[in-house]
């Protein structure tokens, strides 16, 4: 059963505005140090660009972002940033204890990667600077005002909104301490602007991880060549991120990539929202049948693991292959007739085309050249047939 917070609410409203975390709580939300899990056991680590590096007002000593901050506050970078994290969290439902520090390590992988996702992807809306860039001002940092717009009637939410990080104090918020916005400790479900965002995420976590692996041609956890997968994981996302919104695409390069997942799609993160494979490591071939098709969760898949779904029964028949009709060498000493006659070369099968039968029990694959004119042969273990 899915719970309510995984659920679309079409009743639920979250107010906008800043909330601050304890120390403690900041650590546990590290967005940008994530450990991407691929299944339920296996991860690896990586580090996105550093969206918060400059979170901290400076020290101002004239009137000109004094005057910023109590009338255009928007024009301060820390108000984008604050405004994009909430959109990314409270806004579209998502919750830190329910969602952030969830207890399935791939649920809690995939979260932590939607908000880092959507918080990047928000910023490159608003074409607000990061602070990497020439044109950055912590002050007066350029951002599309119709693009703001757009955003908060996606959010349902007021463009005057007062996105400034406020203590009690003369300063207004300005000043030498840092606080960090926070999601919601608890979520009463996902918003339809959640709901919208989430299966973006979904669609590019997927695509990223599987796409990565099929580009470099290798596994992204083995050691040594597993790291350029790795590496082109990261590049994918940032790809993305800067790309302009491109549903149609999106969803065909997530739906293109399904073939090369280890298991089915058989993985939910919440009722109405895109299904993925629960083991997204590379698998060398495809599983016949049942793990290229896009799946929505619905109310009778759990969260997480759904073991039972998409499954399919195989009928195991027993195969043996034709003999190769092989063409023997000539010596140059036999008779023929025309021209041509004499020692011929007969090309091998190159290794690369040998195509095994994928099964999801177990397969040999023949790993030999073959000196005839056989273009494909497929082997079938005998355990498999047994």
């Amino acid at each position: 059963m899915i719970t309510k917070e995984f659920k679309y609410n079409p009743n639920v409203s979250y107010n906008p505005g800043i909330k601050y975390s304890e120390k403690d709580h900041q650590l546990k939300t590290n967005l940008v140090n994530q450990t991407i899990f691929v299944n339920q056991k296996e991860n690896f680590k990586t580090a996105f660009p550093d969206l918060f590096q400059n979170y901290q007002n400076p020290s101002i000593h004239t009137n000109e972002p004094w005057n910023a901050w109590i009338h255009s506050s928007f024009d301060w970078w820390q108000c984008q940033l604050n405004f994009a994290v909430w959109c990314a969290s409270t806004g579209c439902g998502v919750s830190y204890n329910d969602h952030i520090q969830n207890t399935s390590n791939l649920t809690k992988s995939f979260y932590m990667f939607h908000l880092y996702y959507c918080i990047a992807r928000i910023l490159k809306e608003l074409k607000s600077p990061l602070p990497t860039d020439s044109s950055f001002c912590y002050y007066k940092n350029p951002y599309d005002k119709a693009a703001y717009q757009k955003l908060c009637d996606e959010f349902n939410i007021s463009p005057n909104t007062d996105w400034r990080q406020k203590l009690e104090s003369s300063c207004q918020g300005l000043g030498s301490f840092e606080q960090y916005y926070k999601p919601s400790d608890k979520s009463e479900g996902f918003t339809r602007a959640g709901i919208e965002r989430i299966n973006e995420s979904i669609k590019i976590y997927v695509w990223a991880l599987l796409g990565a692996q099929s580009q470099t041609k290798t596994e992204i956890l083995k050691v040594g060549t597993g790291f350029d997968a790795q590496k082109q994981f990261l590049a994918n996302v940032q790809d993305v991120i800067n790309s302009p919104i491109d549903l149609p695409t999106q969803i065909s390069n997530y739906q293109n990539v399904l073939k090369y997942a280890r298991s089915k799609v058989d993985y939910a993160y919440g009722l109405g929202l895109y299904m993925s494979p629960s083991d997204m490591v590379l698998q060398i071939g495809s599983i016949v049948g049942y793990n290229n098709k896009i799946i929505i969760a619905t109310e009778n898949q759990t969260l997480g693991l759904n073991d039972d779904l998409n499954n399919k029964n195989f009928d195991h028949v027993d195969f043996k292959p034709k003999e190769p009709s092989c063409t023997p060498p000539f010596d140059g000493e036999g008779e023929g007739e025309g021209e041509g006659v004499g020692t011929k070369e007969v090309v091998p099968v190159n290794e690369s085309t040998i195509t095994p039968i994928i099964n999801p029990k177990a397969v040999i694959i023949l790993n030999k050249v073959i000196p005839c004119s056989l273009n494909k042969v497929f082997i079938l273990s005998p355990k498999v047939l047994s």
